[in-house]
C-alpha cells in the first residue's frame, strides 16, 4: 500500500510540474508577443506602426490590441491620419487587370484562365454574364493583385436582407453561419456589421450601432458615428455617415447594418462617383458590399494574412468594387470575421467534397485563417433561398 501511495504521489508531482512548465511557457510567449508588439508601436518604423495599428482597427477582432501598448489618443491620431480622401471622377480609373481562376478546395489555383474583361480598356468594368449565372446570382473566383478574392452579385437587390442573431444578449455568443443557414434556408450569406469582442474570442453577439431588418430598427445605441450600408424600401443602396434612427425613417431603410466610421468606398452623387481612397495600406481578409448602376448588388471578400494571399487594403477594394460596376459600396467587418457563405457552391463547380474540412462541408468558401472556429456574429447580409 505504500508503494502505491507513493506512485500516486510521484504521478501527482509529475502533472503538477508539467502544468507548471506549460504555464511557465505560456507566460515567457505572452511576454515576448507583447514586447514585439510594444518594440514596434515604438519603434523608429512610424509607416509599419501606422499601417498594423489600422490594419487592427479595421475589425472587430483585433481593434482593441492597439490600445494594450498605445493610448487611446495615439490610436485616433493614427486612424485619422488615414481618413479617406475625396476623388470624384467620371469613369473608373484604370486597374489592373484581374485574372479568373478555377481553385480547388485547398485553395490551389488551377488553370489560369483570362485577363481583363476587355483586353482593348483595361478599366471597363466587368460584365456580368447572367447566362452563367445559378438562380440569379453571379460567382467567381479572381486573382486580384494582393489577394484572392470571392465575387458574388445578387440581379435582385429585394432578396438581400440583414440576418440578425435571434436575440442581442451579451451573455451569450451570437450566431454561427451555419446556424443562420438552417434557420433562413439562405442561399448566400456574408459577414455584416461592427460589435464589440474584446479579448478576441470570435462571440459577438450584439451589434454596435443602429440595425435595421426586414423594415423594422432591431437595435439602436448611443453610437450614432459610424458608416451605415444598407438598403431602402425600393431596394437602392442606402450610404450614411451618422445615421440616427429618425433619419433611417425618413429615408424608409429597410434592412442595414453600421461599421467603423469614414468607410463609404464609393458614393454616387448625381452623374458622378465619389471615391473615396485612403492613405493606408494596411492588408488583410475584407468584406464589403456595392451595388450597381442596374440595381444588382456585389458582395465581395477577400482571403488575407496567408502567403498565397496577403490580403486587400481599403484602395484595393474600391479597385474590386468599380471593377464591377459599383456606383455605392462600402466596407463591412474584416480581418476574422471575413466570411462567404455559398450553399451550393461546391455542387454548383463540381468540387471533391472529400477534399473539403468541415466548414467547408456546411458551405464556407473562403479560406478561413483564425486561431477559433468561424466566428458567431450578431448580423450577416443574406439572400433568401429556395
Amino acid at each position: 500500500m505504500k508503494v502505491k501511495n507513493k506512485k500516486r504521489v510521484n504521478a501527482s508531482s509529475i502533472v503538477k510540474r508539467v502544468f507548471i512548465s506549460i504555464g511557465l511557457t505560456l507566460v515567457l510567449i505572452l511576454a515576448m508577443v507583447y514586447s514585439l508588439v510594444f518594440a514596434v508601436a515604438h519603434g523608429p518604423s512610424i509607416t509599419l506602426r501606422n499601417t498594423l495599428v489600422n490594419m487592427a482597427m479595421q475589425a472587430s477582432a483585433t481593434k482593441w490590441v492597439p490600445k494594450l501598448v498605445l493610448s487611446a489618443s495615439e490610436v485616433d491620431a493614427i486612424v485619422e491620419g488615414a481618413k479617406p480622401q475625396d476623388i470624384v471622377i467620371d469613369t473608373p480609373p484604370e486597374t489592373e487587370g484581374v485574372q479568373r481562376i478555377r481553385i480547388d478546395a485547398e485553395g490551389t489555383h488551377v488553370e489560369p484562365v483570362t485577363t481583363p474583361s476587355d483586353p482593348d480598356d483595361p478599366s471597363a468594368p466587368t460584365e456580368i454574364d447572367w447566362s452563367k449565372a445559378v438562380d440569379g446570382i453571379y460567382f467567381e473566383i479572381i486573382n486580384a493583385p494582393h489577394c484572392r478574392a470571392y465575387i458574388t452579385v445578387i440581379k435582385d437587390p429585394s432578396r438581400v436582407y440583414t440576418a440578425t442573431a435571434s436575440s442581442f444578449n451579451g451573455a451569450k455568443a451570437g450566431m454561427h453561419f451555419w446556424d443562420l443557414a438552417k434557420r433562413d434556408n439562405v442561399l448566400v450569406a456574408i459577414n455584416g456589421g461592427e460589435y464589440p469582442d474584446n479579448g478576441g474570442g470570435g462571440n459577438g453577439s450584439v451589434p454596435i450601432g443602429i440595425t435595421y431588418s426586414k423594415g423594422k430598427c432591431v437595435y439602436e445605441d448611443k453610437y450614432t458615428q459610424r458608416t451605415f450600408m444598407g438598403f431602402d424600401k425600393n431596394n437602392n443602396m442606402v450610404l450614411r455617415e451618422g445615421m440616427t434612427r429618425d433619419l433611417a425613417e425618413s429615408l424608409g431603410v429597410r434592412d442595414g447594418v453600421c461599421f467603423q466610421t469614414n468607410n463609404i468606398l464609393i458614393q454616387k452623387n448625381g452623374d458622378k462617383l465619389t471615391v473615396r481612397r485612403r492613405n493606408d495600406a494596411a492588408a488583410s481578409q475584407r468584406t464589403a458590399i456595392g451595388q450597381r448602376e442596374d440595381g444588382a448588388v456585389i458582395f465581395i471578400v477577400t482571403d488575407g494574412r496567408t502567403p498565397a494571399s496577403l490580403g486587400a487594403s481599403f484602395n484595393d477594394m474600391i479597385d474590386l468594387m468599380l471593377r464591377y460596376g459599383a456606383v455605392n459600396a462600402g466596407m463591412l467587418d474584416g480581418g476574422s470575421s471575413s466570411m462567404l457563405y455559398y450553399r451550393d457552391y461546391y455542387n454548383t463547380y463540381n468540387i471533391d467534397v472529400s477534399t473539403l474540412d468541415k466548414y467547408q462541408k456546411m458551405g464556407l468558401v473562403n479560406i478561413y485563417k483564425a486561431f477559433t472556429t468561424p466566428r458567431a456574429i450578431p448580423t450577416y447580409f443574406a439572400v433568401g433561398g429556395n
